[in-house]
């Protein structure tokens, strides 16, 4: 591990972003920087930091190489953090990325300690669907590798800290980014109405599920900064699923993104 040695410190202690060379981790590096908030970026590769933030020198901002895997090396670009943001692994990993969670998790208990702040990046499956005790991933339909981030979940409600499990449905590049307080926000259950009144079977609930997707894709750019905007202790978010939907009357589709089923 090594540090950017153009970085200079802040007074404030800096939200560490993980997987921080991806695509939604440069939104929440970027996102940290609009609103002033000192942040420590952090990837396997500084170079390839360098290259995908395309940042000038900036005071807030440190870039710092690490893994995610690497427990000994999550705890070192942890110290001294407020928070920390892990945008790193996918969930198509499997069981890498359940233990790359795991390994996150048990990094910022020992150096945040009971109560540190933790976001932790999940999936709309993972979120309760309104009046029904059902998962998104409950469902027949929905690809199998969505389970990890159930797992994830298991992780961090076990855990002692402050975390908030970020559930959008798919992320997008988009110029068009809507405010954040138009945002329909939830906590736990999704943020779109699914009508059950009929008692749906699996196949009929999921479709209906697929049906509101587009109004739950969002910029990557939007869901880092709810994220960033929400980096306070015993917030509004405290060890909560978080669901994300655009304003009524907006929706957005992936393009390219097809949902396969579960074998």
């Amino acid at each position: 591990m090594s540090h950017d040695t153009t970085s200079s410190p802040h007074a404030s202690r800096p939200v560490v972003v993980l997987g921080a060379a991806g695509r939604l981790g440069r939104e929440l590096v970027h996102a940290a920087l609009r609103l002033g908030q000192p942040v420590t970026a952090v990837a396997r590769s500084r170079e390839k930091l360098r290259e995908t933030l395309r940042v000038a020198d900036n005071p807030l901002l440190t870039l710092t190489e690490g893994d995610a895997r690497d427990a000994e090396a999550m705890v070192a670009v942890m110290r001294g953090a407020s928070a920390v943001v892990n945008s790193a692994g996918h969930a198509g990993d499997g069981a890498a990325f359940i233990e790359l969670g795991r390994t996150v998790v048990h990094a910022a208990e020992r150096m945040l300690g009971p109560g540190g702040r933790l976001w932790f990046l999940g999936g709309l499956g993972v979120m309760r669907i309104p009046n029904t005790n059902r998962l998104g991933i409950d469902l027949a339909g929905m690809p199998e590798m969505y389970q990890t981030h159930r797992a994830n979940h298991e992780t961090l409600r076990a855990s002692s800290l402050d975390w908030s499990m970020l559930c959008p449905g798919p992320l997008i590049d988009s110029a068009d980014r809507p405010a954040v307080d138009t945002l329909r926000i939830s906590t736990e259950v999704l943020p779109v109405e699914i009508d059950v009144s009929d008692a749906p079977d699996d196949a009929r609930l999921f479709a209906r599920l697929r049906e509101r997707f587009p109004e739950t894709t969002i910029p990557y750019a939007t869901a880092a900064e709810v994220v960033m905007r929400h980096l306070e202790k015993n917030g509004p978010f405290n060890r909560q699923r978080v669901g994300i939907a655009l304003p009524v009357g907006h929706t957005a589709e992936k393009q390219g993104w097809t949902l396969g089923k579960r074998g």
